[in-house]
C-alpha cells in the first residue's frame, strides 16, 4: 500500500477551524494536480477545515473521488477546541463522508497529551491496514504535528524520544507499508521491515508558487 501523507495548504492564524489562504488554495490545486496523474483509491482527510478544504481539492482533480473525514487525523491540539460537526462541513464539502460520531450540529474536541496523540496516530496505522489493501494508493491529508506523530507510530518511535519531521504546507510524504506475506528481511543487518519511507516533506510540485 502506498500511502501519501499531505499537509494542508497554508492557513489564515485565527483559530482551530481556519480557511486556507489564497496562496494556500494554489497549494492545493497543484497537489490536486500531481495526485490527478497516480492511480489514487483512497483520500482520508482531518475534520479541522485547513485540511478538509485540500483534501475536497485534491479529491475533486482525481475525478471527484469520495474523501473519507478521519476525526483522529485532527491536529495535537493545546487545549479544547469546538469544531465544526457534520452538517456545516457537508455544505462547504460535498464529497465528504463523515462518520456517526460527526453528526453533532458542533464537536468538543479535547486537549491532547504526547500519550494521546500517540495513540491517535496508532489508531490511524490500525485503520489504513484494515481499511485498505496492499494494491491501494491512499491520499491521507492532516497536520504537521500529527503527520509526525503517524511517522511515529509506523516506526515505533517512541513517544519519549519524539522526533519531527519537517512537513512544509502542502508537502507530500509517502510511505509504503508492507504486508506480512512481503516482510522479508535481506541479511542480520536488515532484518524484516513493515514500512520503507520513500519521502518526507516533498514540495517539488509546488514550484512556482510565491
Amino acid at each position: 500500500m502506498e500511502v501519501f501523507m499531505v499537509r494542508h495548504g497554508e492557513m489564515g492564524r485565527t483559530s482551530g477551524n481556519d480557511f486556507l489562504t489564497a496562496r494556500g488554495e494554489e497549494q492545493a490545486l497543484a497537489t490536486g494536480r500531481y495526485f490527478s496523474q497516480l492511480p489514487v483509491t483512497g483520500v482520508i482527510s482531518s475534520p479541522l477545515v485547513r485540511a478538509l478544504g485540500t483534501a475536497h481539492v485534491i479529491a475533486r482533480a482525481c475525478e471527484d473521488m469520495p474523501v473519507e473525514v478521519w476525526p483522529e487525523l485532527r491536529e495535537g491540539l493545546f487545549n479544547e477546541m469546538t469544531g465544526y460537526g457534520a452538517e456545516e462541513l457537508r455544505s462547504r464539502f460535498p464529497l465528504a463522508w463523515f462518520p456517526k460520531e460527526m453528526e453533532a450540529e458542533s464537536l468538543l474536541y479535547p486537549a491532547d497529551t504526547r500519550e494521546s496523540l500517540l495513540q491517535r496516530s496508532q489508531q490511524v496505522a490500525q485503520k489504513l491496514e484494515s481499511n485498505f489493501g496492499p494494491n491501494d494508493t491512499v491520499v491521507l491529508v492532516a497536520h504537521g504535528g500529527i503527520i509526525s506523530y503517524i511517522f511515529h507510530a509506523l516506526l515505533g518511535i517512541p513517544a519519549d524520544t519524539f522526533s519531527f519531521f519537517k512537513i512544509d504546507f502542502a508537502s507530500i510524504s509517502q510511505v509504503s507499508l508492507i504486508p506480512p506475506e512481503m516482510r522479508l528481511g535481506h541479511a542480520p543487518i536488515y532484518p524484516e521491515r513493515s514500512v520503507d519511507v520513500v519521502t518526507v516533506g516533498n514540495t517539488a510540485h509546488l514550484v512556482g508558487i510565491e
